[in-house]
């Protein structure tokens, strides 16, 4: 056998210039990082030009236990914690009173700040916390009245002889039993009693709220993902205290009705609500008993007769809509009377005719429950996990229509800027502007195991996003202008708010943070993607160059990758001035290589340029690549 002759050439070597000189943020999705986007970063912000560290952030206001929520009241910064409203008054907070666990807050008319479910307002004009609509007849069950017993039960509790059906392990707080609770007797709209189909009196609805609780007690605990939360456990009894009939298991939110019962009673169960694996009973007991050791940790019991005249319906998440509240609950929307936040019951005239001015109730009849509402343009939204409604009208009847089949996950999570509403969904982040939810998350969604919660605020440009996925949080931050992400930091936000575009956080671990303020030495990275420019060959790189400016006393440490070796340093600049330089990068050959620059202080990174020479088998001309 012969062996084939060819004429062609020896390879030759070919030189390039290349420079990237605009830098598009981040870009997680394997294989399809562009030049000029990030693989990784922390604490980095873009513009489409230029690299640079986020913004400075300044603590207003640290040692908050038990932080919950973050807002305005009027013009004074306010939190939430323990249960209780803080409002700042010069530079310190005042404690308001009890608000419970708050899931929404409402401004109405810029004269009162309305709390649900709890079903409370803080005045701006005279700085009192009351409640709205007197329509509670509230219980407290406090650590003091409890009988602690753990439990660990792969199927069923028992207690009191009674079976209770819990999957999970946890621990059984029984109520004092002198704690019994009289449910209001329902009237109808003329005051007579309302009766069921065989004359017998009917009874209202049983709710509860807490205080003293971490976040993972209450609505956004993620129950099939294996937090700890709160469950009540109500059954009827008769006036010796005596059980009747089964008991009934209850989450914040749920508002449990026996027909035939005007007296129930109750118990509180904390438990894991599935079997785990790595299950250790130590540092349950421990953490169940930091609950009860909680001097705040309290619940209350909520006995509401509503839609009995000048009741008030349970309400989960609010927004303002035409000078009414429009709120909703489980699969329940409602609106109160035009300009009375206190009236939810006025749904007729005197001729029986739907009041144009009053209130408004609708059952709506789809899978799942409300997870947020919105008031957008001239129509009010309404969430659910997978599922968008449009609601239209200015009185009612109200007209609620599907929009789409891709919802909200957490109401913290919508925010508008500009006109535009963002939010999280099942399975990423989403822009909205009036038609069909658009995705914008893609080059993200790979930083996250699975999305559980998030929260977020703006600051009039950037939408900021703090995102759960149950294992770390991560803050974001995207850019509404040029459609970029950004990666800040590992923050555990507990909330965010906005306020004359400037971002607050409350963080888990009880700080008020401002955004944008103070003086910090910011400590950022940046990684770059993996560059062989197409061409799969032994490279020599020439007068490799980091265009920059960098700030005075600012620090940049530049480390290089080869091929998928490991980060070795290879720069080094301290600065004592601000100037633009041209740091020289010694590359060594290579087939490929990525950056990391690493810095603290203030630094702009400009440009990325040099020379690669490369042998191919081709007779390319000299030219110039530019990314």
């Amino acid at each position: 056998m012969s062996i084939p002759f060819t004429n062609d050439k020896l390879l030759s070597n070919d030189m390039y210039q290349f420079k990237i000189d605009r830098w598009y943020g981040l870009n997680t999705k394997e294989g399809f990082t562009g030049n000029g986007e990030a693989v990784s970063m922390e604490n980095i912000n873009c513009n489409g030009s230029y690299l640079f560290p986020r913004k400075s952030r300044k603590v207003i206001k640290d040692g908050i236990n038990n932080p919950q929520k973050i807002l305005f009241c009027g013009n004074n910064l306010s939190y939430i914690s323990g249960g209780q409203l803080f409002v700042s008054d010069g530079d310190e907070f005042v404690n308001k009173g009890d608000v419970g666990n708050v899931s929404t807050v409402v401004d109405f008319s810029n004269k009162e700040v309305l709390f649900y479910p709890s079903n409370s307002k803080y005045s701006l004009a005279d700085g009192t916390l009351s409640i709205v609509t007197e329509y509670l007849e509230t219980g407290f069950l406090e650590t003091d009245n409890y009988e602690n017993r753990y439990i660990l039960s792969a199927n069923k509790v028992e207690n009191a002889n009674r079976y209770i059906d819990i999957t999970g392990y946890g621990i059984y707080l029984k109520a004092n039993d002198s704690r019994v609770l009289n449910l209001p007797p329902l009237e109808n709209e003329d005051g007579t009693p309302k009766l069921d189909d065989n004359g017998n009196q009917l009874y209202g609805s049983v709710s509860f709220n807490a205080t003293g609780i971490p976040e993972e007690l209450t609505q956004y605990g993620d129950f099939e993902k294996g937090r700890y939360n709160l469950r009540l456990i109500v059954y009827r009894v008769d006036e010796s205290g005596k059980q009747i009939g089964d008991a009934k298991v209850c989450k914040f939110g749920d508002e449990v009705y026996f027909p035939d019962a005007s007296m129930i009673t109750a118990d509180v169960v904390v438990y894991y609500y599935q079997e785990f694996l790595d299950y250790n009973a130590t540092r349950c007991k421990k953490e169940v008993n930091s609950l009860l050791n909680n001097k705040d940790f309290k619940v209350w019991l909520n006995a509401s007769n509503y839609p009995a005249p000048n009741s008030c319906p349970h309400i989960e998440f609010a927004c303002m809509d035409n000078n009414r509240v429009f709120g909703v609950s489980k699969n329940n929307i409602y609106a109160s009377s035009l300009g009375n936040y206190a009236k939810w019951t006025d749904f007729v005239d005197a001729d029986g005719s739907p009041k144009t001015t009053g209130a408004y109730a609708e059952e709506l009849y789809s899978p799942g429950d409300f997870t947020g509402v919105y008031k957008y343009k001239s129509y009010v939204l309404l969430t659910k996990r997978d599922l968008l409604y449009e609601c239209y009208g200015n009185k009612p009847p109200y007209r609620t229509t599907l929009s789409a089949k891709t919802g909200c996950i957490d109401q913290r999570s919508m925010v508008e800027v500009n006109n535009i509403l963002y939010w999280l969904g099942v399975d990423g982040v989403y822009r909205y502007a009036g038609s069909v939810p658009v995705k914008i998350s893609e080059k993200i969604d790979m930083l996250f195991k699975d999305y559980i919660g998030g929260v977020a605020a703006t600051d009039g440009k950037n939408y900021y996003i703090s995102i759960d996925d149950g294992e770390q949080k991560r803050l974001m931050v995207y850019d509404t202008d040029t459609g970029l992400w950004c990666m800040e930091d590992n923050l555990d936000v507990a909330d965010m708010t906005n306020y004359k575009n400037k971002v607050y956080a409350l963080t888990k671990s009880g700080e008020i943070i401002e955004f944008g303020a103070g003086n910090e030495i910011v400590e950022w990275e940046y990684h770059t993607k993996q560059f062989d420019f197409d061409i799969k060959c032994k490279k020599i790189f020439r007068n490799l160059f980091l265009g920059l400016y960098i700030d005075s006393t600012s620090k940049i440490d530049v480390y290089i990758k080869y091929d998928n070796g490991s980060f070795d340093r290879i720069a080094t600049y301290t600065s004592t001035e601000s100037t633009d330089l041209k740091l020289k990068l010694k590359v060594k050959k290579c087939n490929s290589f990525s950056l990391m620059i690493k810095g603290s202080g203030y630094c702009r990174v400009n440009s990325l340029s040099g020379t690669v020479v490369m042998k191919q088998r081709n007779n390319s001309k000299k030219g110039l690549i530019t990314y």
